[in-house]
């Protein structure tokens, strides 16, 4: 990991296998965890989703987010956002 008290290298527990990482060359990355995703009534929600499985992965990303921050490597946490009516997408059909 980022400091001299880390392995450089290691082996994560992952399903369907484990992955080998590099610590150098290794960032976390947390896309769209917020709430019209988890909870119930939100966007998530609306679209079928069932809410009460995404809700359990908070507690994991935020130990991961912390076990990130205390071997000092990079971790970004990402989410859409866009005004009332705005939309992020369009379909653009013209020729």
């Amino acid at each position: 990991m980022a400091g001299a008290k880390y392995p450089s290298s290691g082996t994560v527990a992952a399903e369907p296998g484990p992955i080998d990482l590099d610590w150098s060359a290794t960032a976390l990355l947390i896309i769209d965890m917020q709430r019209d995703f988890l909870e119930p009534g939100g966007f998530g929600e609306m679209l079928g989703n069932d809410v009460s499985q995404l809700r359990r992965t908070i507690g994991p990303n935020q130990k991961l987010l912390a076990a990130f921050a205390r071997a000092g490597l990079p971790a970004s946490r990402l989410r859409n956002a866009s005004r009332i009516g705005f939309r992020s997408f369009k379909l653009h059909l013209d020729p």
